[in-house]
């Protein structure tokens, strides 16, 4: 899934949980959204088999079943952050929906999309979900990409053509690997699947 989670490893147990939403769920309220993407993950415990004991799974049935108990076809390729007491907390993800998200690890309402919308695309929203005060699950909703017809320049009002317009400075394919970079100042590297590697500030 599109989605990356923090665990406390001595208690297994899932801190926060950052996930995009599928874009048919934007407008869905959060109380009339579907179990899964309300729920958070959950580690579960098993005994791993010695070396001459023969396998659960085969690897091609270890793949199947990890594609098909995904409902969202993007997933996280990348990911890069910080945990500080006395700075900012985050975490950088990269995707395969080209997008590079920017998660702030103590408030919805800080989060952003570094690079990957559209044209003519809206920002998405960003909202958390607090379950018994010790985790939290914060959500990404994308709004669809308005019809092409909307965005071409003839069919824009002239009010909304005034101004330089941003050029699309984003990554045409997946995004493969993030890097942080903190000298000479603070940046993102970032690579792609269309053979460019970018830097951001």
């Amino acid at each position: 899934n599109n989605e990356a989670s923090l665990f406390d490893i001595s208690a297994g147990d899932c801190l926060q949980c950052y996930r995009v939403l599928d874009p048919s769920l934007s407008f869905i309220d959060q109380a009339a959204l579907p179990f899964e993407h309300r729920s958070v993950p959950h580690l579960e415990s098993f005994d791993v088999p010695s070396p001459r004991s023969p396998r659960r799974f085969s690897l091609g049935g270890a793949l199947e079943m990890s594609v098909t108990k995904s409902s969202n076809k993007d997933f996280v390729n990348a990911l890069v952050g910080s945990i500080s007491r006395d700075g900012p907390s985050y975490l950088i993800a990269g995707s395969s929906d080209r997008m590079i998200r920017y998660w702030d690890l103590n408030s919805a309402s800080k989060c952003f999309c570094l690079s990957g919308l559209g044209r003519g695309q809206a920002p998405p929203n960003f909202e958390q979900i607090n379950h018994d005060g010790i985790f939290q699950l914060f959500l990404c909703r994308h709004r669809p990409l308005p019809p092409a017809r909307m965005t071409e320049s003839g069919n824009v009002p002239l009010r909304n053509r005034q101004g330089i317009a941003r050029s699309d400075n984003g990554h045409s394919d997946e995004i493969l690997d993030l890097k942080l970079i903190e000298s000479p100042s603070f940046g993102v590297l970032s690579s792609s699947r269309d053979g460019i590697i970018k830097l951001w500030n």
